[in-house]
């Protein structure tokens, strides 16, 4: 179970690496722009029958197992990530599932770039931050190898998908990886398992039961649980 964490942490860094290099830290995404001030733009007008459409600059991300008995979740209270584990004899082998959530570098990845970008600059920044590894690791020796890559269309939006084998010593793993640029969010969510069939399926299904939607102007985030308090299996909402 170790090994299967240890490496879905590896793993998941690099998109994020990857976003933040793409866009200044701080900057945030493109914003519709306006003529108009603010404080006209919060006012009412009684006389008009049909105001324009309010754009939302955010989405909630609601995500849940596809057997809440089968697993058990943690999220972290500063990031927001939600780790998802699979209880011992639950499942055919150990297996975990991940979901990081972050403000995408764009809000509409250019075809070329995107293709690029999962053909690769992903698959590549797998290999490098394969040597970033503990003392024992490095004596048994690590290796990525690309199985799949290719872009795709996930819950209606332009996505990315990877499939990876990762060997250390005698143990493999194989990491399976969705990426989807849904608007303002960039939405990233693996699975990690032995069993190469398996970490395939659990991956579909959780992307499955993944809810993208435009958040009402004005929502507060969803502030993840702080330490210490009780969680229950149940769908995790977040605004980003």
């Amino acid at each position: 179970m170790r090994v299967v964490l240890t490496l879905v942490a590896l793993a998941i860094g690099t998109a994020v690496a990857l976003a933040q290099q793409a866009a200044p830290s701080g900057k945030p995404p493109d914003q519709p722009k306006s003529d108009q001030p603010k404080s006209d733009q919060q006012q009412s007008n009684p006389q008009q029958s049909n105001p324009p459409p309010v754009v939302s600059n955010s989405v909630q991300i609601t995500s849940r197992p596809p057997d809440p008995e089968k697993w058990v979740s943690k999220t972290d209270p500063k990031t927001g990530t939600r780790v998802f584990v699979c209880k011992p004899l639950a499942c055919p082998d150990a297996a975990s599932v991940k979901l990081v959530n972050k403000r995408s570098p764009t809000r509409n990845p250019d075809p070329k770039a995107l293709e690029k970008f999962a053909k690769v600059d992903f698959p590549k920044s797998l290999q490098s931050n394969s040597a970033r590894v503990d003392d024992l690791d490095q004596a048994t020796g690590r290796s990525v190898e690309t199985l799949a890559a290719a872009t795709t269309t996930l819950k209606g939006y332009p996505g990315v998908s990877n499939e990876s084998k990762i060997t250390s010593g005698d143990k493999v793993v194989y990491l399976n990886v969705a990426i989807i640029f849904a608007g303002p969010a960039m939405i990233e969510m693996s699975a990690l398992s032995p069993d190469r069939e398996f970490s395939q399926k659990i991956l579909a299904q959780f992307v499955d039961l993944l809810i993208i939607k435009d958040a009402p102007p004005g929502t507060a985030p969803v502030l993840p649980p702080q330490p210490g308090s009780p969680q229950k299996q149940q769908p995790r909402q977040q605004s980003i």
